[in-house]
């Protein structure tokens, strides 16, 4: 359905508030979204801890301990530029005879990947002899894991992606607004066939989609073109067109059980991984007293087979599937394969 309707002057308005709202939208910024994805996966998480068995740990958070050997202590917005092999970095600058991406070090530059503070705070979290060293117990070596293994803290990480993809699966089925505008001005010399001209357009147009369980799509948009033209023949123009459109597949690609499959995917897989969690602590410390460990940890479906969040990465994915450059590589007796162009 198509409403075309020829509006009075007054009507660039409605233009003005759109192109207001498209500013207004444009002005989130990285630091932003880097704060509102922390708050999606921490409300996530608690709301998949009902159950006292498998909650998660109080102080859950992908942040590192600032105690941790490993903590990046630089800013995770806008982090320096790492140490780098001095042949390979000159591709950073200069590849194949072309200038590379200028603003690499506008960050500053980091001389080492280790907390600078580590060891001056291990008396903060484990006793210490009078001479520096650790009095080593069950206890001791217990802290020390938590606070400095990188294979804890790879587990606390696979729980946080594992809230994204539960996260992007409810927004593909939210309601979600797009915006957009453009402007342009056109002229023409005196040589030209229609004489001089000079035109000022602006188009704006804001939509609305919303994805149902039942796979049905329900779009509504309004556009708004207005144009003055300057020279020749002043005129002035303005059309709005609102529209909408219901779609709901009935055979291929249709109905709850196909909506909603991604979904019901990672809301199972975040919930069994907060209870592997709790199985792999406890593994987790069978391994720090005794030295053996059976349990696997995490896993999160992606790439290929789950198909929410990082997906195109080699390694994404339980079997360790990915593709790079249109290959793809499989696990067990597949060897690679490619596609066809």
């Amino acid at each position: 359905m198509q409403i075309i309707t020829s509006l009075p002057r007054a009507s660039p308005r409605a233009s003005l508030v759109i192109l207001g709202l498209l500013l207004a939208s444009a002005g989130c910024s990285r630091e932003h979204y880097f704060r509102q994805a922390d708050k999606e996966v921490q409300r996530l998480v608690a709301e998949k801890s009902s159950d006292p068995r498998w909650a998660a740990p109080a102080d859950f958070q992908i942040q590192m301990d600032p105690r941790s050997r490993y903590c990046d202590v630089c800013d995770p917005i806008r982090p320096p530029m790492p140490p780098d092999d001095p042949a390979s970095h000159r591709f950073m600058h200069c590849v194949h005879g072309m200038k590379g991406y200028p603003h690499w070090h506008d960050n500053g530059e980091r001389s080492e990947l280790e907390n600078p503070a580590w060891r001056q705070r291990l008396g903060e979290y484990v006793e210490l002899t009078a001479d520096g060293r650790v009095k080593l117990s069950l206890a001791s070596a217990l802290r020390l894991a938590y606070v400095n293994s990188p294979d804890y803290q790879g587990q606390l990480e696979t729980l946080y992606l594992s809230a994204l993809d539960v996260s992007t699966e409810r927004f593909n089925l939210d309601t979600q607004l797009v915006g957009s505008n453009n402007t342009t001005f056109t002229h023409t010399g005196p040589l030209s066939a229609v004489g001089e001209t000079s035109t000022l357009e602006n188009d704006s147009s804001l939509q609305l989609q919303r994805t149902f369980a039942t796979a049905a799509t329900l779009v509504v948009g309004v556009a708004n073109s207005i144009v003055w033209q300057f020279a020749g023949p002043q005129t002035f123009s303005n059309i709005s067109i609102l529209n909408f459109s219901l779609m709901q597949p009935l055979l291929q690609g249709g109905g709850r059980d196909v909506a909603l499959e991604q979904l019901t995917i990672v809301e199972r897989a975040l919930l069994a991984n907060l209870r592997a969690l709790q199985n792999y602590r406890q593994a987790f410390f069978t391994r720090v007293a005794i030295g053996d460990m059976v349990f696997a940890g995490l896993q999160r479906l992606g790439g290929f087979f789950g198909g929410t969040g990082l997906t195109g990465f080699t390694g994404t994915g339980v079997t360790g599937f990915g593709s790079v450059g249109g290959a793809y590589f499989a696990a067990g007796g597949g060897g690679i394969g490619g596609t066809g162009g």
